[in-house]
């Protein structure tokens, strides 16, 4: 891992995730929900991943990602955080040129509050995401 990446811990592994992955765009926003399995518990047990401010999304199959996109296999606990890749870059060249210029991009800190954030669910897919910030919420109570 360079310099510029970082890791967010995860509550719950995304290793067992494949009973339930949920991901929902609300506005400009991408709330992704999984349900951890518990084996001392014999129970799931959900955590909502919020990326705020999305401008890029890609998923891959778990198949593809394994054939195709080695660099989203990241480790199972936690979200990985690129503050430079070349994705980036790239989508924050068309940022700027469509929006960033804007006297209200800037005064909300314009390119340089995005990163590049990654995070893999074991048997499902990999999803990368270029937003303002991520958040992580385990869910109150059990999903089964």
């Amino acid at each position: 891992m360079d310099s510029s990446t970082t890791t967010i811990p995860l509550p719950y592994t995304t290793s067992e995730s494949e009973d339930m992955l949920i991901l929902e765009m609300i506005e400009r926003d991408l709330r992704v929900t999984y349900a951890a399995y518990l084996y001392d518990e014999e129970s799931y047990v959900n955590t909502v991943v919020t990326f705020r401010e999305v401008l890029a999304l890609e998923t891959y199959a778990e198949g593809c990602c394994s054939a195709c996109h080695a660099d989203l296999f990241v480790e199972f606990g936690e979200v990985t955080v690129h503050a430079t890749s070349d994705w980036l870059t790239k989508v924050l060249r068309r940022w700027n040129e469509r929006v960033g210029w804007t006297e209200l991009q800037k005064s909300l800190g314009g390119d340089k509050r995005f990163r590049h954030y990654q995070i893999f669910f074991d048997h499902v897919m990999g999803i990368q995401v270029v937003a303002a910030s991520c958040e992580i919420n385990p869910e109150d109570g059990h999903a089964g």
